[in-house]
């Protein structure tokens, strides 16, 4: 025998002009046996308008705060920091024309790849 599934609607109270009414409820149905029938499927969804909604919500400063102070670990990231160290050979009694290639090749590896990301 077949299996079907329903889903629910979204729960609303009285007055909410902006939702618009569900279509029929939803399931999916199998055929029976070995028969070949295509794949059914209802949908009902319910769409909200956030914008709507919100005009009308008001939360006390005090109510904000205290939320705020009890997952105040939501609100923040650890500090995060990248250190890199390039060593490139010069001698101090080379040459300034060697000591500066020597300042050249450091820069050009401490540059970021085009291909690196992050």
């Amino acid at each position: 025998k077949g299996s079907e599934a329903e889903a629910q609607p979204e729960a609303s109270t009285p007055g909410d002009a902006p939702l618009e009414q569900p279509t029929p409820s939803a399931s999916v149905s199998e055929p029976d046996g070995d028969a070949e029938a295509p794949e059914q499927a209802q949908i009902e969804w319910v769409m909200l308008d956030l914008a709507t909604l919100a005009k009308d919500v008001a939360v006390p400063e005090g109510d904000l705060k205290a939320y705020y102070e009890q997952n105040a670990e939501r609100y923040t990231q650890p500090e995060e920091r990248q250190a890199r160290h390039i060593l490139v050979k010069a001698e101090r009694e080379a040459p300034a024309a060697e000591r500066e290639k020597a300042r050249a090749k450091a820069a050009r590896r401490a540059r970021p790849s085009e291909s690196s990301c992050g």
